[in-house]
């Protein structure tokens, strides 16, 4: 409840009226004190909100430290494997290179993941590490920033929104609102605690007409007007805690940054810094991109500032910056201590008079630190250039092969390339077209006749097109058959159907394969809509499966093993029927039928589709059934063998495509039984879900 400054006039008697007096002025006093305090810093920001304000250049060129993800605790986990006997050393050796480096810091930010579970130990080994460091560089708890990452949380202190889900980004927007946002807090226990330890500034954001303070959001103020950083926090790993968020789709906090811009708190000439945990491909696609009339937040935040600075990438070496177009610069930066041999990195970042910044990364690299070496790794080993064009074929070009006893074979091609003439030969090919499916070229003496030569390959490109295989084999095939005969020619025309390079007498070694499995995968490919990776050879199995597969696209059904020594685990209705074939003596012609949903695997594709196997007719020892039919009956598992005849078939019946060859002949008298649940399987076919519906 506030407490309101008030005039006291109420008189007490007795003791009791005396002691509740002393004590009311006693408060009054006090509260007198704090309100000319109050008053002092209030006068100040008024004086600050109407200052006029203009963007001109800051006054002198600041530097500013970049440490990330040191995650204090981490080496202590018996879950993660790495080495960290030489952790004390890495990170006593930061302290030093930081402390003797040629940069003067005027502030640090540490973006997230001091600790890794949020654990109390873990803070007081990160507060012995960063009072060291601040005294050694004679700062103080005010010359440091911190935001919270996803391991400065403790998700053992969870007590609100357990089951939240990000489905509904409104729910989610209405959780980062200033006025709601403190009920998620409890897992930020520790870190809290470490903030107000190390003696940091807390920031401060807007709620109705005050202002409320926080160590994970909100604003505050480094340094002066005219050279000072205004910086900015957000705090992306508030749903972290919660096991029913993705953890690679984190949200800034769009109301946030909403009210701040109506807030006029961007509106200063101060060198603006946005801060959060997790880099831009760790947030939620709506917090990156518009969707549903929602703007995207990150986008919107980088209109208002000036560099946004995460981590949790854990990368190292050459830090990644890059900037919105008319917006801000964004750095994302490495871990500062992962492990022993992790490239681990920070960065000095140097803020220029015209708002520019230029960065100075170290990185821990052969047992020291040491700026990081811009140098390419990469040397070139050869110059790699294209041949010089003479010119390529506009439209297509036809090329053609004659045979008087064969008939004539063409190939269409586009984008055939001629080369520049060398040593009085001429080359061309068609490797300018992306989508060919056949490798051509050749190579011809210019001025004299004689022998010229002309390759045709399956494309690199298409090496797993079976389509291509096809129109290469096919060739082949035609190739191998004018082998044989003497009155051969071949030509290649322009699209004006003019020939310009032509010969006699075509010679080839040429190696056939299975084209007539090629063409049969091609009909699988077009029904099912898949393509396969082009077989060298095929096996037995495979063979059959694709004969099954033929059948039943051809005639609707198709013949596949059968199911032998069926286990059957009856739905309740099926036992009630079975119970009813058993004590009538009825036939013992059985037919199993499963509708089902099946899969085929097969070349590196795989093909799903919904089908009915019929199996039958089976028969079983009705003698041992009737033993134990009362205790089947009453729910306890039994086994129950059926016997293919040695007459029996299976079919793989297509629901999609019956024709008349889908007609089963069953033996008279007959019943069925329906079987699910069986995840049947035989050659390349499994049963991955099965209906209950007849």
């Amino acid at each position: 409840m506030p407490i309101e400054i008030c005039k006291i006039d109420t008189v007490f008697s007795g003791n009791v009226g005396r002691q509740v007096m002393e004590y009311t002025v006693y408060l009054y006093t006090e509260l007198v004190i704090r309100w000319n305090e109050l008053k002092n810093s209030i006068n100040m920001i008024r004086e600050r909100d109407i200052m006029e304000i203009q963007y001109n250049k800051i006054t002198q060129s600041k530097i500013l430290l970049h440490l990330s993800d040191i995650h204090f605790g981490r080496n202590k986990d018996n879950n993660i494997v790495g080495d960290f006997l030489h952790k004390e050393q890495i990170l006593d050796e930061l302290i030093r290179c930081i402390v003797t480096s040629e940069y003067k810091i005027e502030h640090i930010v540490f973006t997230g993941d001091i600790a890794w579970h949020g654990k109390e130990n873990e803070f007081e080994e990160a507060y012995e590490w960063f009072t060291k460091l601040l005294s050694e560089l004679n700062l103080s708890g005010k010359d440091i920033t911190f935001c919270p990452g996803n391991h400065d949380v403790n998700r053992n202190y969870v007590n609100f929104n357990r089951n939240l889900e990000t489905k509904n980004i409104k729910v989610i927007d209405e959780i980062y609102e200033y006025e709601n946002i403190f009920k998620m807090e409890t897992p930020k226990e520790n870190y809290n605690k470490f903030c107000e330890k190390m003696g940091v500034t807390p920031f401060h954001y807007p709620v109705k007409t005050n202002f409320e303070s926080s160590y994970s959001i909100g604003c505050k103020d480094i340094g002066d007007e005219k050279s000072g950083f205004r910086i900015f926090s957000f705090d992306t790993s508030l749903l972290s805690v919660l096991t029913k968020v993705n953890s690679d789709h984190m949200f800034i906090g769009q109301p946030q940054v909403i009210d701040l811009i109506e807030g006029g708190l961007f509106e200063t000439n101060r060198y603006k810094i946005a801060i959060f945990h997790h880099a831009e491909r760790f947030l939620h696609p709506n917090e990156i991109c518009e969707y549903d009339d929602r703007m995207a937040t990150l986008p919107l935040l980088r209109d208002y500032v000036d560099l946004v600075l995460c981590g949790h990438t854990e990368t190292g070496g050459k830090p990644v910056l890059y900037r919105q177009s008319e917006g801000a610069y964004t750095l994302t930066s490495g871990a500062a201590y992962y492990d022993d041999n992790h490239p681990n990195a920070f960065c000095f970042l140097q803020v220029d008079g015209d708002r520019r910044i230029s960065l100075h990364p170290f990185a821990w690299s052969d047992c020291k630190w040491k700026a990081y070496d811009y140098k390419r790794k990469y040397k070139i080993k050869e110059q790699k250039r294209r041949r010089h064009l003479l010119g390529t074929m506009e439209g297509k070009t036809e090329f053609g092969v004659k045979s008087k006893e064969k008939g004539n074979y063409t190939i269409s091609i586009h984008n055939f390339s001629i080369y520049n003439p060398e040593n009085g030969m001429i080359k061309g090919d068609n490797l300018d077209d992306p989508n060919r499916k056949i490798d051509l070229s050749f190579v011809a003496p210019i001025l004299n006749r004689g022998d010229a030569k002309f390759s045709i390959n399956p494309p690199r490109t298409c090496d797993n097109s079976v389509e291509a295989a096809i129109q290469y084999e096919n060739f082949c095939k035609y190739l191998s058959e004018i082998n044989k005969t003497d009155s051969n020619s071949f030509y290649m025309k322009n699209a004006e159907g003019k020939v310009f390079f032509g010969g006699k007498n075509i010679k080839a070694n040429v190696e056939l394969q299975n084209i007539e499995y090629y063409k049969s995968l091609t009909k699988i490919e077009k029904y099912f809509d898949i393509r396969f990776k082009r077989p060298d050879r095929s096996n037995q199995e495979e063979n059959m499966s694709v004969n099954i597969l033929i059948d039943y696209i051809d005639k609707g059904c198709a013949e596949i093993p059968s199911l032998i020594e069926c286990g059957i685990d009856f739905e309740k209705d099926e036992k009630v029927k079975l119970e009813k074939m058993i004590k009538s003596e009825c036939s013992e012609n059985i037919y199993l039928i499963c509708d089902g949903l099946f899969i085929c695997e097969l070349h590196g594709a795989q093909m799903e589709f919904e089908s009915i196997v019929v199996s039958g007719p089976y028969n079983f020892d009705k003698v041992d059934i009737q033993k134990k039919a009362e205790i089947f009956m009453a729910g306890d598992k039994r086994n129950v063998e059926f016997r293919l005849s040695s007459y029996g078939k299976t079919y793989l019946i297509n629901k999609e495509n019956r024709k008349s060859e889908t007609t089963i002949s069953f033996v008279e008298p007959y019943d069925y039984i329906i079987i699910g649940n069986m995840k049947l399987k035989w050659l390349c076919f499994t049963e991955i879900e099965t209906k209950k519906e007849n």
